[in-house]
């Protein structure tokens, strides 16, 4: 038995982390396995203001190759959602999503008749308030914001309260591009988190936890 009891998870990108290609596979890949079904996914993404257009176009970069299909084809990326009502409800948030004026970049090619499941384009969004439901509740779908933090005064104290604060909380994941891991501003920002799981560096889908 296998129990996905939900958790709506961020990601933090750090001010020294650079924009790769690689980091945006990681984030891809741990935000979109399982079709965005699993409970420690990464659910929406935070970033330096002047970088979150950037980081959206490269992980939509790698979404683009994905393909959506059934499962047990080889060259299929992420499959279907499980039940009619959850697709309607991440497509009703990403359809909500650009009617509240945010960016939707949808990606990836569906390769399966569309009427025989619950497929969906993998999307990337931006521009979205942190109180629209596709940032501040659990989307459990192929639907990831990206926020920036423009607004955030003090932005060690906020960011971990806009993480923490939320009542469906997983894990947390916090990026550095720092050798030897994040400065100390980091380091405080991670140890202020409060949830039941908090991967600094490396994301724990695809590389070595820490």
């Amino acid at each position: 038995m296998l129990l996905e009891l939900g958790g709506n998870d961020a990601a933090v990108l750090l001010d020294d982390q650079p924009i790769t290609e690689a980091l945006c596979a990681e984030l891809a890949t741990s935000a979109f396995i399982g079709t965005g079904q699993m409970c420690i996914n990464i659910k929406r993404i935070y970033a330096p203001a002047a970088r979150v257009a950037e980081l959206a176009d490269g992980i939509a970069s790698v979404l683009n190759d994905y393909v959506i299909g059934d499962g047990m084809y080889p060259r299929t990326t992420i499959g279907p959602l499980t039940t009619d009502a959850q697709f309607k409800r991440v497509r009703g948030l990403v359809e909500s999503a650009a009617d509240a004026g945010g960016t939707v970049r949808q990606c990836g090619t569906i390769s399966a008749d569309e009427k025989a499941g619950y497929f969906l384009r993998p999307a990337v969004v931006t521009g979205l308030d942190e109180s629209h439901p596709l940032v501040a509740e659990e989307q459990f779908g192929p639907a990831l914001p990206s926020r920036d933090m423009r607004r955030w005064t003090k932005p060690s104290t906020t960011r971990t309260r806009r993480t923490s604060g939320s009542p469906h909380r997983c894990g947390r994941r916090s990026r550095s591009g720092r050798e030897g891991g994040p400065a100390p501003a980091g380091r405080r920002l991670i140890h202020q988190c409060a949830q039941h799981l908090l991967w600094s560096t490396w994301w724990p889908l695809t590389g070595e936890s820490r």
